[in-house]
This record gives C-alpha cells, sequence and structure tokens, in this order.
C-alpha cells in the first residue's frame, strides 16, 4: 500500500494531467474555432472566387463572341469592299515607304495577265515605266505627287500586259500615316479603263465624223444659198413691179431663214465637238447692243412689243472677246423673248459685276413650265417641246447661247413662272479693253417723265457717258434750275401714241429752247414729228442715237463713201456662175473692175497676160481646188492679195488658206457689208507692202522678215504675232528636214509639194527671201534643171534659212 508521499506524487502529477487536459481541451476548442472559422472564410473566399470565376468567364464568353463577331464583319467588309472593286472593275494595291508594292488584290491579274507574286515585291512606277517618251510626263507627274505625299484621284498611266498589248489603267491613292505621323507607303485602287479609252476615242472619231459632216452639210447647203442670197438681193434692188418685189422678197426673207438654219446646226456641231474656237479682240459693248436692238425692233413692232433698254453705270463702253459670238448668243435670247411674248414688254438690261459682265433678258410672255424648263437648253429636246411647235423656230437657240456663254467662261441661266414670262440671265468675264471711253462732261442733260424708272434708266445711261445729269419729274422747283441752264440738253418721253408733247409740256419746251436749250423727243412711232428745233429717238434708245445727240457728226461725202474701189481691179475665181454673177455685181457696185473666171487654169493663164489689186478665189472647184491654186500662184512669185470664199468656215481649214499663202477670208453666202471690209483690209495690206521702209535697217533687213508688216498685219499685237512665228519656226523646221529627206530619195513631186508649202507660209509671214528661194529651188525641179543647179539654189536656200531662223529667233526673244 502506497505511502503517503506516494500518494501525494500521484496527486500532484493528477492535477497537473488534469490541468494539461484542460489546457488541451481549451486549446482544441479554440483551434477548433479557428478552424471553424478559417473554413467559414474559406467557404466565402470559395463563393466569391466562383463568382468572379462566372463573371469573368461571361466576360471572356461575350468578347470572344464580340470578337467572332467583329472578325465576320471584318470579313463581310472585306468581301464586301472586294465585291464593290471587283463589279466596278477596281483593284487594290498597298506599297511600304519606298513604294514597293506589298499587296495587290487578284482582279490586276486579269488585266495584266500576270500573277500577282509576279508583281508584289517591285516598285508600283515600274509597270507602268518605259512605255514611250508620251508616257515619261505622266510617270514624272505622279513621281512629284508620291514625293509630296498627296493624295490622288483618277491618274491615267499606260502598261504592257504580259502579252505585251498596251493597256491605260486609273489609280487613286492616300498615303499611310501611322499614330505617330510617319509616312508608312500609300494605298489605292486602280482600275483598267481600256475599253472605255477606247470608246472615248471612237466617240471622238464619231463626234469628228459627224462635224465634218455639218461642215460639208453646211458647206452644201450655203453654197446654192449664196446664189438665192445674192441674186434676191439684186432683183430687189432692181425695177420691180410690186408683185415682182413681193416675190423677190419672199424668196429672200426663206433663204435667210435656211442660213440661219445651217448656221445654227454647224454652230451645234462645233460645240458638241468642243471646237468652238473665240476670236477675242477689242469691241465697243454699245455698239453690240445698238445692233441687237435695231434688229429685234424690226421683229417687237409688229407685234405692238414694247422694247425696254437699260444699262448699268458702271458697265464699261468697251470689253476684249469674241463679239460676234456675244452678240449671236444675246440676239437668240432676244428673239426668243419676242417670239414667246404676245403681248407687254421684252427688257434687255447690262449690269457689270467686279469680274463679269451680266445680260438679262426678260418678257411678260408664255412664260415655261417646270417640266420644260429642265431641258430648253438641251440640244434636240427642246425643238421638240410643245412651245417650239406651236412657235416655230429651230430649238437648237437656247443651246448655241448656252454653248457659247461656257466657251468664253461664262454661264445662261433661266427663272421662268407659265403665264406670267421668263428672265434669262447670260453672265460673262469682264475683260478690259484697251480702248478709252468716250466721256462728255461739259453735257449738261436733263430727262423729263412721268414715269420716275424710265428716267432714272435714262439718266444712268446718260452719267455713264460722263453728262452731267438733272433726273426731274417735271416738279415746279427743278424748272427754275433747268431754265438758268443755257447750254441744256432735254430728253423728254413722249406717250405711248403720241409723236408729240402735250400743250403744257410744249409750252414749257419752247421757254426752254428761248434760252437755248436742245431738246430731244423720245417716241415709240414709226414716224416722228417735225417740231422745228427739235430732234427725235425711236425707242428704245440705242446709243449711238444717244452719241449723235451729244455730238452731231457733220454729214460723210456720200460720193466717195459709195464707190470705195473705183478703179481697182478685180478678178473673181469660183466654178459656180451664179456665185459668179453675185460677187461680180456686188463688187462693181462699189466700183471695181471685175473680171471673173471659172476655174483654177484659167486664172493663172489671165494672171500671166493681166494684173489686178485683189483676187477672190472659191475653194471648193474641180479638178484644182482654191488652195492648190493659190500655191500654184504663190511659187510663180505673185503677191497679190488673195481672199477666200467658201461656205466651209472651219477654223482649221481656215488656217490652211492662210498657210497656203491666202491673205483673207470671206464665208457665203455673201455679204456686201463683210466683202467691203475684207476687200478693204487686203487693199490696205498690199499698200503697206508696196510702202519703202522707213528706215535705211529695216529696208536692209525687211526682205528676210518684215516686222513691222507682221505686226501690222496682226493689228500690231505683239503677242499674237510671236505665237504666230514660233508656229511658223517649228512648222518650217519639219518641213526642212522632210525636204532634205524628199532631195535624197529624188521625189521631185512631193519635193515640189514640200517646197509650195514652204513658199506659202514664208511669203504669208512677209519671210520674203526664203518664201523666194522656195519658189526659185521648186521652178529648176519643175523644168528638170541640171544637177549642179539644183544643189546652187539648194545651198542657197539652207543660207536663207539659217539667216531667217536668226532673224526668228531673235524677234521670239525680244
Amino acid at each position: 500500500m502506497p505511502d503517503d508521499e506516494q500518494l501525494e506524487i500521484w496527486k500532484r502529477q493528477y492535477q497537473r494531467e488534469k490541468q494539461s487536459r484542460k489546457e488541451a481541451e481549451a486549446l482544441l476548442e479554440s483551434k477548433s474555432r479557428e478552424l471553424y472559422l478559417a473554413n467559414e472564410e474559406l467557404k466565402s473566399l470559395t463563393k466569391e472566387l466562383e463568382k468572379r470565376v462566372a463573371e469573368r468567364t461571361k466576360i471572356i464568353e461575350r468578347q470572344k463572341n464580340e470578337a467572332l463577331l467583329q472578325a465576320a464583319q471584318l470579313q463581310e467588309s472585306e468581301k464586301r469592299f472586294q465585291d464593290v472593286t471587283q463589279a466596278a472593275g477596281e483593284y487594290v494595291w498597298e506599297t511600304d515607304e519606298s513604294l514597293t508594292l506589298t499587296y495587290l488584290s487578284e482582279q490586276a491579274s486579269d488585266s495584266l495577265e500576270y500573277d500577282i507574286e509576279d508583281l508584289v515585291g517591285f516598285p508600283l512606277v515600274s509597270i507602268f515605266a518605259n512605255q514611250s517618251d508620251d508616257d515619261q510626263d505622266s510617270i514624272n507627274y505622279l513621281i512629284e505627287l508620291f514625293k509630296e505625299r498627296k493624295t490622288f484621284k483618277g491618274q491615267a498611266l499606260r502598261c504592257r500586259d504580259k502579252s505585251g498589248n498596251l493597256k491605260w489603267h486609273t489609280i487613286s491613292a492616300v498615303p499611310k500615316i501611322d499614330p505617330h505621323q510617319r509616312f508608312r507607303g500609300y494605298r489605292g485602287t486602280g482600275r483598267d479603263i481600256t475599253d472605255m479609252q477606247k470608246a472615248r476615242d471612237e466617240a471622238i472619231k464619231a463626234a469628228r465624223a459627224k462635224s465634218e459632216f455639218f461642215s460639208n452639210m453646211s458647206h452644201e447647203i450655203r453654197t446654192p444659198l449664196n446664189g438665192i442670197v445674192g441674186m434676191s438681193r439684186i432683183l430687189l434692188e432692181s425695177n420691180l413691179r410690186e408683185d415682182q418685189f413681193n416675190y423677190a422678197q419672199s424668196i429672200k426673207s426663206s433663204a435667210d431663214s435656211l442660213v440661219t438654219l445651217a448656221n445654227s446646226i454647224f454652230d451645234i456641231s462645233l460645240i458638241e465637238s468642243g471646237k468652238l474656237e473665240l476670236k477675242e479682240k477689242d469691241f465697243s459693248i454699245d455698239e453690240l447692243l445698238d445692233s441687237c436692238l435695231d434688229y429685234i425692233k424690226g421683229k417687237a413692232d409688229p407685234k405692238s412689243i414694247e422694247l425696254r433698254f437699260a444699262v448699268a453705270r458702271n458697265v464699261p463702253q468697251y470689253a476684249f472677246g469674241d463679239a460676234a459670238r456675244l452678240k449671236q448668243a444675246i440676239l437668240n435670247l432676244l428673239e426668243n423673248a419676242v417670239n414667246f411674248t404676245n403681248q407687254g414688254e421684252v427688257m434687255l438690261s447690262v449690269q457689270a459685276t467686279e469680274n463679269d459682265l451680266i445680260f438679262e433678258i426678260s418678257d411678260t410672255g408664255i412664260g415655261i413650265s417646270d417640266t420644260e424648263i429642265e431641258k430648253i437648253f438641251k440640244s434636240y429636246e427642246s425643238s421638240h417641246s410643245l412651245s417650239y411647235q406651236r412657235e416655230g423656230g429651230s430649238g437648237l437657240g437656247l443651246s448655241i447661247s448656252k454653248g457659247i456663254a461656257e466657251a468664253m467662261g461664262g454661264q445662261l441661266t433661266a427663272t421662268s413662272a407659265l403665264k406670267k414670262g421668263s428672265t434669262f440671265r447670260l453672265s460673262i468675264p469682264s475683260k478690259k479693253a484697251s480702248i478709252e471711253a468716250l466721256s462728255y462732261p461739259e453735257k449738261h442733260c436733263a430727262v423729263l417723265s412721268s414715269d420716275n424708272r424710265q428716267a432714272k434708266r435714262l439718266a444712268e445711261r446718260l452719267q455713264r457717258l460722263g453728262c452731267q445729269v438733272i433726273d426731274t419729274l417735271e416738279a415746279s422747283q427743278e424748272w427754275e434750275k433747268l431754265s438758268q441752264k443755257g447750254d441744256l440738253l432735254a430728253f423728254r418721253f413722249l406717250p405711248l401714241g403720241q409723236n408729240r408733247p402735250s400743250e403744257a409740256e410744249e409750252k414749257r419746251d419752247r421757254a426752254l429752247r428761248e434760252k437755248g436749250a436742245s431738246l430731244v423727243y423720245l417716241h415709240r412711232e414709226s414716224e416722228a414729228g417735225n417740231e422745228p428745233g427739235v430732234a427725235y429717238i425711236d425707242r428704245p434708245v440705242r446709243t449711238y442715237r444717244l452719241l449723235r445727240a451729244l455730238a452731231p457728226d457733220p454729214l460723210p461725202d456720200d460720193s466717195a463713201a459709195n464707190l470705195p474701189f473705183k478703179g481697182i481691179r478685180c478678178l473673181v475665181i469660183d466654178d459656180n456662175s451664179i456665185n459668179l454673177q453675185v460677187a461680180e455685181s456686188m463688187l462693181s457696185k462699189l466700183g471695181a473692175l471685175v473680171e471673173v473666171t471659172t476655174s483654177a487654169s484659167a486664172c493663172i493663164q489671165k494672171l500671166k497676160h493681166s494684173s489686178f489689186e485683189v483676187i477672190l478665189m472659191d475653194i471648193r472647184m474641180p479638178s484644182v481646188n482654191g488652195v492648190e491654186a493659190t500655191r500654184m500662184i504663190r511659187s510663180n512669185g505673185i503677191a497679190t492679195p488673195i481672199i477666200a470664199v467658201t461656205a466651209n468656215a472651219g477654223e482649221g481649214e481656215i488656217d490652211t488658206f492662210f498657210q497656203a499663202g491666202m491673205n483673207g477670208y470671206i464665208p457665203k453666202p455673201l455679204l456686201s457689208s463683210e466683202l467691203e471690209a475684207e476687200v478693204s483690209r487686203c487693199l490696205k495690206l498690199k499698200q503697206k507692202t508696196q510702202t519703202p521702209a522707213t528706215t535705211a535697217a529695216h529696208g536692209k533687213t525687211s526682205n528676210v522678215f518684215d516686222e513691222l508688216e507682221l505686226l501690222s498685219l496682226f493689228s500690231h499685237n505683239f503677242e499674237l504675232s510671236k505665237l504666230v512665228v514660233s508656229e511658223f519656226s517649228k512648222q518650217t523646221k519639219c518641213l526642212m528636214e522632210e525636204l532634205t529627206q524628199l532631195v535624197k530619195a529624188d521625189n521631185p513631186t512631193s519635193t515640189r509639194e514640200c517646197l509650195h508649202n514652204l513658199s506659202g507660209s514664208s511669203f504669208n509671214l512677209r519671210a520674203n527671201a526664203f518664201g523666194e528661194s522656195c519658189a526659185k529651188l521648186s521652178k529648176l525641179i519643175g523644168n528638170e534643171a541640171s544637177e549642179q543647179v539644183v544643189d546652187a539654189q539648194l545651198k542657197t536656200l539652207h543660207e536663207d534659212y539659217a539667216t531667217l531662223r536668226a532673224r526668228l529667233e531673235a524677234f521670239l526673244n525680244t
């Protein structure tokens, strides 16, 4: 049995174990609690993680779906772009910074016949380079665009496919710029336009053929019309019975209508083919407008249509441009206005802006519907409209006017209201003339009218002429001012249907005349009054009538004016006997002594035995035409002025006339005024060429190249003269090279033809020495002279050419 000590030990041991167990249980309980809490936290974190994983999975799934959708859309976009470019016949290309192709779509392979791999990796310009000298300018321009990093569109270039066929392509591109603004190459499209180019060339050929057809048709129509118009004029000037006069007048009226129609068709052909050329020079705006009003007044008066006319104060008196074409456009619009106006008025007003001249023609006529106004400027369409069928006319006038306006750099527009009237607005660039404007600052004028607008329009026109104007509506306070001016020129508008003023107005006018004033009555009637000391001007008031009132001219010497060609010997060549009679009659009435012949050969024989001051040469004759006949005349050393007479008025053919050695040109049908003007010009030219040089230097050198005479020929237009000399120099150089080859080839016929061309153009340019050398060599070759003689003359010709070249270069460098 244990003793007490042992029990005490056991007891202490038990107490320690009990304490340890208690501590262990407490620790276990603590750890269990921690484990529980950790487990709960783990559960919470697991749930949060699962939630985040689910959310992220949804995001990734959405992004995946969006990426797939974008990829599909991008693929669809690329497919759409490829389909569009393929449908448009285009291919896509890209380059790197060195302009080396990095991408080329398959469509390019169809045109170039190369595999894409054969082209990628090569410079883009290498595809288009080395085709011909004609392409070099286009290649150089493309390279400049690349250097300047510019965007470009529709650059046309030529290349060859794998088979060697020539192709036309257009390329467009934009530079590729990265976010750091660094150039990374070009991206663009290309297109094979070979078929379009062929179609364009065929269209140009068709247009040219149509133009030539219209030109020939115009000639064929106008040639017989020339006889009809001319003979009808002669008939009308002869002693006819009244019924015979009416018959002749009907013939002339019908022929004039046919001439107008032929001219309209010819003008449309020129406009459509882009060959309408302008002959610009200084002209008087007032003379042009007066001429238009004089013409249209004859059409408006029978319909009792009132013509109104206004010119703004800032409109210049003179301008630089093609007066004939501008007049044609304005007359077309005025005729249209009168044709489609049955009552009321037609108004022509002219305004000026800083850059443009604006001609506005308005009427109170039938107006134009919205459907018709869209096609009134279209050739051949407007002629089918009901209005034109009802009122008559070819329907080409508006198309021609629009074509003329656009050729001048302007435009023609129209506004209209059905049954209320129309307004056509023709605007063209205003080009300053070198002629000084007229001005009458010493003239004091008064405008007397109860119509304020009417008075202001005339007052503005008088101020435009520099006059001092008192604008009055007959107010009593104004009469005090008027009565004090003894040098007053008063213009009074007379009411419609009256050729003299009212009693009260007449009393006042008499008081003005007693003070020394002059009176001008402006009336509408064809017959003016006969009030003594009063001048009458019919309305609309043309500017030349105003000028005559402001500065009356003495009467001209009619005897000298009626026979300007008295004693002048003229030779007329035409295979048509009627045309010969017309020309002979017109020239004879101008005082000329006329001889006629029907062929070129007869003309040359006549020139061998007789001398003439001027020759009128028909162009289209059988066997030898007028151009060939002129060359023959010039090759014989005859320098008589030759004037071409033809209905074919194309610019290209006129150039041929002058190159052959002709000095002038008159279109058919012959008009006496045009005939007189052109013959006078050529006669003055001949007198100048026969006048000795005014200086020794000019006398010694003018036979080589007469600059003074050339400048005179071109109205002292130095720039135009230089242009002609430059063209002559180029043409002569080519002909001389051709001559050298022809001489080597021993081809006498072609050699003489080449010499004829050289001599004709040289004489025309006043390079007489060289022209004579060419003519002499041509004669020697034609007479089969010895080789030594021909060689000697050929050497002289080359020496004369060298001298002439030096003179031409000096002139061009002036």
